[in-house]
Formats: C-alpha cells, structure tokens, sequence
C-alpha cells in the first residue's frame, strides 16, 4: 500500500477503508487492512460490520469465509452484554457458514448474555480478547490447522495478519525489513501495519532500529513518519 498524505493525515478510520473498499481489487489485502483497522478502533461499530458482511460477501473465498465467525467474535467482544439484538442479527446473518461447533459457542453467549461461562476458544481472524476468556491454554481453532508452506516470510506475515496473530505478523515484517531493505513489497506491508494501526511508537522504533543498523532509511519512511504526527 502506498500512503498518500491525505490519508495518512484522515484520522478517520471509517473513511480510510471506505477508500480501500472502493478501489482495492484484492479482497485479502482490504482484509488484512480492515482487521487493522479493528485492532486500532476496537470500539467501531461500522468497521465491524463492514468487517463481517465483507467476508460474507466473499463466501466463495473458504478461508475469508471461515474468518467469519472471527469478526462476528470481535464484534460480541466489543459489545460485551450491550446490542442484544445487533448481536442476535449479525449471529443470524453469519450462522450459515459457521461450523457446528463456532454456532454453539455463540448460540451460549446469546443466551446467557455474556461468556463468562465459556472456555477460552481463538477464532481464526479475531484480533481482540474477552475480559472473561483470558486462559491461553484454551482451545484455538488455528491448534487444529494445517500450517501452509510459504514463498517467503512476507506471505507469512500477511496470513497470519488474516489470522488475527498481529505482535507476530509485526515481528516478521520487521526483521525481514531490516534483512532486506530493497524488498519495496514488504516495506510496504509493513508500513500497510503501522498505518492502519496508528502504531506510531512502533513505527519510530523500529525507523530507529534501521538507523542504528547502518542502513540508508528509505524516503517513504521519512515521509510516513513526519505524517504520522496527524494520527
């Protein structure tokens, strides 16, 4: 992604991705930008929406498919035991391609009004965590998936942001940066990171880090940095 200084000065979020959805042609990467973007707004209602109708409206994709229930996940989260109905209807909507398992699981939420009675369970795609479930020991959905071979530790790193595993995805791009400045690719994507994060104090340290390593930082850092002080 390329950072034009009206986005990167738009502190709106909303009108970011409106922007991405209407000219992005890549339905993974306006994923992996929508699920930044709920990492940086978690409280965005509309942002969640547009999260789990896009992955609906892809169905025919089986893995943004199945991110469905992980979107449906963070919006339940951010509600908490507010929205009863919202929660009901987008359930409703989802329902359909979930698993039997995912569909039980939410079924006892809506029922109970919270999930303080539910195991620990990471859905694929979910980026927040429950106040309630807190035990990593729990189950997670990705425990049972059959890790994929990657071209390179750039493709990793853009799965795994589809996955919701972020602090990871972040640390690969950025040691792949750093081992190879001239990839413009994941320079981008890493800089796709921090924009859409608003992680600022990330992004100087790692702009420091490059310094340190002796290596010429690239004008579009420079750029994205002076333009970070907008967010």
């Amino acid at each position: 992604m390329t950072v034009t200084k009206k986005q990167a000065g738009n502190g709106n979020i909303n009108k970011q991705l409106d922007a991405v959805l209407q000219t992005e042609k890549n339905p993974r990467v306006i994923w992996r930008q929508l699920t930044l973007g709920i990492y940086q707004s978690p409280s965005n209602l509309k942002l969640h929406m547009q999260r789990i109708l896009f992955c609906l409206d892809n169905e025919r994709d089986k893995e943004l498919s199945e991110y469905a229930s992980g979107a449906l996940y963070d919006l339940f989260v951010t509600l908490n035991d507010k929205g009863s109905e919202l929660r009901q209807r987008m359930f409703n909507l989802v329902s359909p391609v979930m698993s039997f398992v995912d569909r039980a699981y939410f079924k006892v939420w809506l029922s109970e009004n919270t999930d303080k009675n539910l195991a620990y369970y990471q859905f694929s795609g979910s980026v927040l965590k429950s106040k309630h479930c807190q035990d990593q020991n729990g189950s997670t959905k990705d425990s049972f998936r059959v890790s994929p071979s990657f071209e390179n530790t750039l493709e990793e790193a853009k799965y795994k942001i589809e996955l919701g595993q972020l602090e990871q995805a972040q640390t690969l791009l950025e040691a792949s940066c750093i081992e190879n400045i001239s990839s413009i690719a994941t320079q981008q994507e890493l800089q796709s990171f921090y924009f859409y994060t608003k992680n600022k104090k990330a992004m100087d340290a790692f702009i420091l880090q490059l310094k340190d390593s002796g290596v010429k930082v690239p004008k579009t850092w420079i750029e994205l940095q002076a333009l970070s002080k907008a967010w």
